[in-house]
């Protein structure tokens, strides 16, 4: 779409009125695709809603008849669902009568169900708007709610163990998208791959202003993962820049088989590796402390494997891969650095992993690894770690 033509289209659709129709009746029909957005947004990125509502608002003519697009608004006001419809544009279907914490589970659980409950398909995709750190816990994992209709980031946030739990209780989704940083872990994705075929995410950093819905969302609504990545990519290409994959979560199980030979052979024996020349997407300093550095899983396996070991690895690894696209360099409030440019354009995956080491241990980094599916998954248990 040209830029210029992008602009008028978005200014256009802020300018129109949305409707206030509490609980207006939701359709009688199962849809083909019905797509949830889940705006967890009460915190410091309340103020970047609205550009993302109005790309949404900008390209509505584009969702379908037999589809649902439905956004769950968590802001510094009251909670609302809205839908978006090419006749209606953007309606208000709920209005919460008193304001709710997004990231408790309970909360999460009964809100998604109570929307595909209301809006039935053959298949929903879902997307997390919000803060992220990736796996782990207690350090916006995914979410931040403060509770005060404010823009502090101090409030309640949601593990990924927990998101699955409450992901457990829903129908599966075809496709997750997070529009949040550091998300796109294999940590993550092995948490998740039995509630989502397709896992669409950044290992580093977002941009505050996330993905171009206004550029995506014909993508969304065929539930069409790497095109969704792709685009995302292409509109950073020539910007800020980005790094965002798609992966085949279905395909998991076979990465951890082989894993599993790999991973105490290269730890066993509590052994530390030398991460040097290693992409990594965020730095470990007294500014960030809260978190280790997530390195890239392809870095890692081609910088320590022999080349007999890590053509295996590569094989298993290439049937998740289902897009992946950097530019050299990308947005980060940390300055530049490793973490947001590119080091080695032939061995990334735009995946990153948890790679242990001594200096993690006083944070009890350690502890919490141990309690996700992957260690046992991949055989972390066998390695001392």
């Amino acid at each position: 779409m040209n830029r210029l033509f992008r602009f008028i289209m978005i200014c256009m659709a802020a300018i129109s009125l949305v409707s206030c129709d509490e609980d207006e009746p939701a359709p009688a029909f199962e849809a083909e695709r019905t797509v949830v957005v889940y705006m967890m947004a009460e915190n410091s990125l309340s103020s970047y809603v609205q550009s993302d509502i109005n790309e949404m608002r900008a390209v509505s003519t584009e969702v379908p008849d037999n589809m649902n697009f439905v956004i769950y608004l968590d802001s510094r006001n009251k909670p609302a669902i809205y839908t978006l419809t090419a006749k209606k544009g953007l309606t208000t279907w709920k209005e919460f009568s008193e304001d709710v914490i997004s990231t408790d589970s309970l909360v999460m659980q009964h809100t998604l169900t109570q929307i595909v409950t209301a809006f039935p398909a053959k298949a929903y995709d879902l997307v997390l708007w919000s803060h992220g750190s990736g796996w782990i816990p207690q350090s916006r994992s995914i979410g931040v709610d403060n509770g005060e209709n404010t823009s502090s980031n101090a409030g309640m946030q949601m593990n990924i163990t927990t998101l699955r739990g409450v992901l457990e209780h829903l129908p599966h989704w075809e496709m997750i998208m997070f529009d949040a940083c550091l998300m796109q872990s294999i940590e993550v994705a092995y948490e998740l791959k039995d509630v989502t075929d397709y896992m669409v995410g950044c290992p580093s950093e977002t941009n505050a202003y996330g993905a171009p819905y206004d550029m995506i969302m014909k993508h969304m609504l065929k539930g069409d993962a790497g095109q969704v990545a792709r685009t995302y990519y292409e509109s950073y290409e020539h910007g800020s820049g980005a790094i965002i994959s798609a992966i085949d979560c279905r395909q998991l199980d076979q990465l951890a088989e082989v894993m599993q030979t790999l991973v105490p052979k290269i730890w066993g024996g509590r052994k530390e590796i030398s991460t040097e020349g290693i992409q990594y997407y965020s730095p470990f300093g007294p500014s960030s402390s809260y978190r280790p550095e997530p390195y890239d899983i392809e870095g890692v396996m081609y910088h320590t494997l022999e080349a007999q070991d890590f053509a295996l690895w590569k094989e298993a690894w290439d049937k998740v891969n289902v897009y992946c696209g950097a530019t050299d360099e990308w947005a980060s409030v940390y300055g530049p650095g490793i973490h947001n440019h590119l080091i080695d354009r032939d061995h990334y995956s735009g995946m990153s992993m948890f790679v242990p080491n001594e200096k993690y241990v006083p944070y009890q980094w350690m502890d919490k690894f141990r309690e996700f599916r992957w260690y046992k998954a991949a055989r972390w248990d066998e390695t001392g770690w």
